[in-house]
């Protein structure tokens, strides 16, 4: 197989496979109304023998974008493990007095008891 024929068999593998994972009710309904009526055979070409073109194009800010969002996100959960982590923390300091309390309690209570017998 030459190269462009095993990128086109790899793209259409992906759209076979991911398209149904990745779409949501509202896409394939688009998609469904979009290709009413089409006719695969009608291109957008002068002659049948020539190929069709297909550009395909990302802005540089969407791609910020997304990464500023992803940024964001992990900002935000950062956030949320450091509050987590005060949280625990304070626990287990309030466990710590709470078990010495009840050590020197136990102790002193075990002490008159001695004394009494």
């Amino acid at each position: 197989m030459s190269l462009p024929k095993v990128q086109i068999l790899l793209a259409w593998t992906l759209c076979v496979f991911a398209g149904p994972v990745f779409c949501s009710e509202d896409e394939t309904r688009l998609v469904k109304n979009l290709f009413t009526g089409y006719n695969k055979v009608v291109r957008p070409v002068n002659h049948f023998s020539e190929a069709v073109v297909v550009t395909v194009g990302l802005q540089l800010i969407q791609l910020i974008s997304v990464g500023r969002k992803r940024k964001e996100g992990a900002e935000e959960w950062k956030f949320v493990a450091m509050v987590f982590d005060h949280i625990l923390l304070c626990v287990f300091i309030a466990m710590c007095i709470i078990g010495m309390f009840a050590f020197y309690c136990w102790e002193t209570h075990q002490a008159q008891l001695a004394v009494e017998a």
